[in-house]
């Protein structure tokens, strides 16, 4: 059994220390022994020491444990009477049989070879350890989850990727900005603290973990241009990200109320022909205003996944998979065509898109919402029309304010 070393020495506490006085020594320890605060060279071994000592004194289960612990080696230490354990007589080896010899005319000579001894036993082969399964898929989740806000399956798919990986720096930074949100201020401070010495050369690691501290520092402000005395737009939008999120959902929300208004309030006058003879200009600007506004708005806030990832195979809308090109292509001709083709498709390969058919279902709505706004001047059969026609505009504006909605959500915040 090694020697348990003294955590209570460590924090500069003794034994009987409350686990308020644990809290408020490591506070000031990590304070004084940060390495953006410490610029000696032990400073890092040190804050090492100092979170060891307090992953074990700041948990009641664990420090009970270590207290154990030190108990029985000093109970060991104060008893130097124990005799130590007889050792077993060794077996006794046979001595090897003399082989049998004859006369030969020039001398004694063996008339066999004497026995070799056997090899030894091969020494049993450890059993391979299974490979460590990979991690990227779980962090993939994770992030989605993130920025659904569904921040309870982010801890559990977290917690999971640090039981297989306890060093991974992504798993350790969102568990610290999901116990933030929560106001959980000493779990976010040690979450942090450990991925910082994990990647000590991440500066946007250090600023959260200054941030969760209370500590401010001139790096970790916005970046502001100089030469023109304002923060530039990109950096604007990784700051304020929440705020850009929220801002385009209000504005996204009030232009589809008003588009909703605006087909029953002002239809206008038939003006195409061919098979949507009964639209109206007024009318084909609601449809697009409404699909592009309520895909922005199921993208914020319906728990979509990235479209890039449904119907794209890289990170722009174009180039289009199979599944992407049918459903495009054929929502173009015939919105109904396309969810016919898209259920045959999933069908065959045993597989659907809880996003897509959310968005499928949102144009379904919104068809049937339309069709009972709409009433043109002298046009008395134009639900028909509505219902037959008004979900090709729809649902590929749908897509397009899903997209849209993506660039927003999916750029990472600072």
């Amino acid at each position: 059994m090694g020697v348990l070393p003294d955590y209570y020495e460590m924090l500069g506490l003794t034994s009987s220390a409350t686990a308020e006085e644990v809290k408020r020594r490591y506070r000031t320890l990590a304070r004084q022994y940060h390495p953006d605060m410490n610029p000696n060279a032990g400073a890092g071994s040190k804050i090492k020491e100092i979170n060891e000592a307090y992953r074990i004194l700041g948990d009641a289960e664990l420090r009970s444990a270590y207290d154990t612990g030190l108990l029985l080696a000093q109970q060991q230490r104060q008893s130097p009477f124990q005799q130590p354990p007889r050792p077993k007589p060794q077996a006794k080896t046979a001595s090897p049989k003399e082989p049998p010899f004859e006369y030969n005319g020039f001398g004694r000579a063996a008339s066999q070879a004497p026995p070799q001894p056997p090899p030894p036993p091969k020494p049993p082969q450890r059993p391979k350890s299974p490979p460590r399964p990979s991690l990227q898929p779980l962090l993939d989740e994770a992030k989605l989850a993130y920025v659904n806000r569904n921040y309870r399956q982010v801890e559990e798919l977290c917690l999971q990727v640090l039981n297989v990986d306890s060093r991974n720096v992504i798993a350790c930074e969102m568990m610290g900005d999901i116990c933030v949100r929560r106001a959980q201020r000493e779990r976010a401070i040690t979450y942090f603290t450990y991925a910082v010495q994990f990647s000590p050369q991440d500066r946007s690691l250090q600023e959260k973990l200054e941030r969760a501290m209370g500590i401010s520092s001139p790096q970790s402000r916005p970046i502001v241009n100089r030469s023109k005395g304002r923060t530039s737009f990109p950096q604007l939008l990784n700051t304020h990200h929440a705020l850009v999120v929220n801002g385009a959902s209000v504005l996204a929300f009030l232009l589809f109320g008003g588009a909703l208004v605006g087909a029953k309030t002002f239809p206008g006058q038939p003006a195409l022909f061919g098979f949507i003879s009964e639209y109206s200009w007024a009318f084909v600007v609601s449809l697009v205003v409404a699909g592009y506004c309520g895909g922005i708005l199921l993208g914020f806030w319906g728990k979509l996944r990235p479209l890039t990832s449904e119907v794209s195979e890289g990170r722009a809308l174009i180039p289009l998979n199979l599944i992407g090109k049918w459903v495009v292509g054929s929502a173009l001709l015939w919105f109904y065509a396309s969810f016919i083709v898209y259920i045959g498709m999933g069908i065959k390969r045993n597989r659907f898109s809880s996003s897509l058919l959310t968005v499928y279902g949102s144009t379904f709505l919104l068809v049937a919402l339309f069709t009972l706004l709409y009433a043109p001047i002298h046009a008395a059969s134009a639900g028909v029309q509505v219902t037959a026609f008004s979900g090709n505009l729809l649902f590929p504006f749908m897509l397009l304010g899903w997209f849209s909605a993506d660039k927003i959500r999916l750029r990472p915040s600072k």
